[in-house]
């Protein structure tokens, strides 16, 4: 399995799934989506503001896609490097409203003030397989992550942590630096009001994440690189136990 390490928290969530699920992402050609990328912008603009114009072109609203204008610019962006992406003038309303509501919340500003690297790669091994991730913010005592999400109330966002194993990564997270650390979470609503809300993800939830990654990691050497998928039977569903 050495040709498909190191691992990721997002490509391990993948194998969790099936291995079909994760030899399509590791195949995959990337390519961003319009939500992917607001929500990167939000990143920079937060945790790197200094490179943002190096990292964006913005083009002008009136610009429609497949006209001989918008073949202009994308190749003026083109011409500023293969990782400059393109935002309608536009979209910096609703990213810069993300941002100012990010810093003028009381928590949300006070724990990225204790931050002092940004975006910054960590490789780590866990259960004897190598690992790697990129950490939006990282203190003496903290690792901050930032979503931008469609509902960051704790209702709706606690149960965005378990659909996309959000708990998962911050175990993994939490391994790299020795557990020695605190993981939180900002996360800000990508709509109007662009409502923000800071959460911990603490040591029950890092726990069970714990457990269930050692069996994924596990399942993951046992493996013999070809795809599976689901059942070929017919199983019975039932009523999932937060529905009763």
């Amino acid at each position: 399995m050495k040709k498909f390490l190191p691992l990721s928290y997002s490509s391990l969530k993948q194998f969790a799934i099936s291995p079909s699920h994760f030899l399509a992402y590791k195949k995959r050609t990337f390519k961003s989506t319009p939500s992917m990328t607001l929500g990167t912008a939000v990143h920079t603009l937060v945790l790197e503001p200094e490179t943002f114009e190096d990292r964006y072109y913005v083009m002008p609203d009136d610009i429609r896609r497949g006209t001989n204008a918008f073949k202009e610019h994308e190749a003026l962006a083109a011409s500023r490097g293969d990782e400059v992406e393109i935002l309608k003038k536009k979209d910096l309303i609703p990213i810069r409203a993300m941002r100012d509501n990010i810093l003028d919340h009381p928590k949300a500003s006070f724990l990225l003030s204790r931050c002092h690297t940004f975006e910054q790669r960590r490789a780590w091994k866990f259960n004897g397989l190598d690992f790697h991730g990129f950490v939006d913010a990282e203190g003496d005592d903290c690792i901050v992550d930032l979503k931008t999400t469609q509902d960051a109330s704790i209702k709706k966002f606690s149960r965005s942590v378990v659909d996309f194993k959000y708990y998962w990564q911050a175990a993994l997270y939490c391994a790299a630096t020795g557990y020695s650390k605190r993981f939180f979470v900002i996360a800000v609503e990508n709509t109007a009001p662009f409502n923000v809300a800071v959460y911990e993800i603490g040591k029950e939830f890092i726990d069970v994440a714990i457990a269930q990654i050692v069996d994924a990691t596990n399942d993951f050497k046992k493996w013999d690189g070809m795809p599976m998928s689901y059942s070929k039977d017919v199983e019975m569903l039932t009523p999932p136990s937060w529905m009763l």
